[in-house]
């Protein structure tokens, strides 16, 4: 099996000729969010973000300063706590590379996120995110071609959340959502199967997918 996780356009420009030309099929995961609502995925924002800033302690302290200006109205923790518990390196990344990824995939809450990540997305890229979205991610119209050719089109969620750390109502929005744009694409809905987010699941996950027919 190859797999495809996050609908970039680079599968369909690049990816699905290849498997087309050698009479293969490939699996492809993409969140609806991406497709929907032309947005970027918190992951990339934070990728694109970290790419783009020369001077990782300037991005670490634009980001004290966001949390201090918020601290009251979102109930934070002081920004040295943070840096205490999750400023540590790994042997993929240095410290602030981790505290920056831990803070914006999982700790802050989720409207504080965003704002923040959008804020610093445009300060650093200079680049509408709409816009941006649109390059970086597949269409319907590139979707539905890529299924009447073969490929095969899966659940993965509508945000690209790690589905572990969701309630179950806030999971089963998220399979929904999913499921909802694969009826929109022609997907064959007795085939349906998942991918997680991250490899993120749980208990929930696994009855919340039988629940909507996942195989």
């Amino acid at each position: 099996l190859l797999t495809f996780d996050d609908g970039y356009s680079d599968h369909y420009h690049n990816v699905f000729p290849l498997l087309d030309e050698m009479k293969m099929s490939g699996a492809f995961y993409l969140p609806a969010k991406t497709i929907n609502d032309n947005d970027v995925l918190d992951v990339n924002k934070i990728h694109f973000i970290l790419a783009a800033a020369n001077d990782i302690s300037k991005l670490i302290n634009d980001v004290k300063k966001e949390i201090e200006q918020h601290k009251e109205e979102y109930n934070l923790e002081s920004f040295d706590s943070y840096v205490n518990k999750y400023a540590i390196a790994n042997r993929f990344n240095n410290k602030e590379t981790v505290l920056f990824k831990q803070l914006f995939q999982k700790v802050l809450p989720e409207p504080l996120r965003i704002k923040i990540t959008n804020k610093l997305f445009e300060r650093y890229l200079g680049i509408n995110l709409e816009v941006f979205s649109r390059e970086l991610y597949m269409n319907k119209d590139q979707l539905k071609c890529m299924i009447n050719n073969g490929m095969y089109v899966g659940i993965h969620g509508h945000n690209h959340y790690h589905w572990a750390s969701l309630n179950r109502n806030d999971q089963e929005t998220e399979i929904k959502e999913s499921v909802n744009l694969l009826k929109s694409l022609g997907v064959d809905m007795n085939c349906l199967t998942a991918a997680y987010p991250y490899g993120s699941y749980n208990q929930d996950s696994i009855d919340l997918l039988s629940k909507y027919g996942c195989k």
